[in-house]
């Protein structure tokens, strides 16, 4: 009401109300086969999610999602990531973990399956 009274007059107008339908949740029976879990972790410090996004980026691999968590000044980067069918992840791994060095973060790579697997209760 008060922003009524101080601001310019309202002119006569149309609207339009429409049902409000929310998207439906996208479900999945199985994870991509490509899919895979990539944690980074190092001391807090600017550029560190850039450093691992453009290495991502450089192996044209998808980030589906992507969580952080700053403790006692240790970031931990946890990323969802689609890898593209014939990427040598033996060789992503390797230059995962030497191009993450020089920034003091070390990483870990594993399938989204076996990282459920392994982190279920």
């Amino acid at each position: 009401q008060m922003a009524l009274e101080k601001g310019a007059p309202l002119s006569p107008g149309r609207f339009t109300v429409f049902p409000y339908h929310p998207p439906k949740e996208k479900t999945s029976s199985q994870p991509s086969d490509n899919c895979y879990v990539l944690t980074a972790s190092g001391a807090d410090k600017p550029g560190l999610v850039a450093a691992v996004t453009n290495l991502l980026r450089d192996y044209s691999i998808n980030v589906i999602d992507l969580s952080t968590k700053n403790e006692s000044q240790v970031y931990t980067m946890m990323y969802l990531i689609d890898i593209p069918s014939g990427t040598k992840i033996e060789e992503l791994r390797k230059v995962l973990a030497d191009r993450m060095a020089e920034y003091g973060v070390t990483i870990g790579l594993r399938h989204q399956a076996l990282f459920k697997m392994v982190n279920e209760i």
